[in-house]
């Protein structure tokens, strides 16, 4: 049949991760944050979302369901517009924030808190 697609099956089961990014205390809006999974594990897929305006993040698969895969992640930001509140980037330049686990169940992502700098 044209036009009539059955949606895939999940084969990999995804939990629900919630974190939060402040610059100087002020929440980083705009800022994207990106899931490198670290190994090759079924699944290893990873995700970039947009950090909103309260300062949660929250990444969310393709097919819509929200979470990640179990296992480990590196964490990094970027600013878009290569202007991060920590001073000038090159535009598309990211930076290291922190590392995660990710385990069946609610992962909450302690609150990440980086300083402002000035640009140079």
């Amino acid at each position: 049949m044209v036009g009539c697609a059955r949606p895939v099956a999940r084969t990999v089961p995804v939990f629900p991760v919630d974190g939060e990014l402040f610059v100087g205390g002020k929440p980083a809006i705009g800022a994207e944050v990106t899931f490198v999974p670290e190994g090759e594990g079924p699944g290893a897929k990873g995700a970039t979302v947009k950090v909103r305006v309260d300062g949660h993040f929250v990444p969310t698969q393709p097919d819509g369901a929200i979470g990640l895969p179990e296992g480990d992640y590196a964490l990094t930001v970027r600013w878009p517009d290569g202007q991060g509140p920590l001073g000038s980037t090159a535009s598309g330049s990211s930076m290291s924030i922190g590392r995660c686990s990710v385990k069946p169940g609610v992962n909450l992502i302690p609150p990440i808190r980086m300083g402002r700098q000035r640009p140079r």
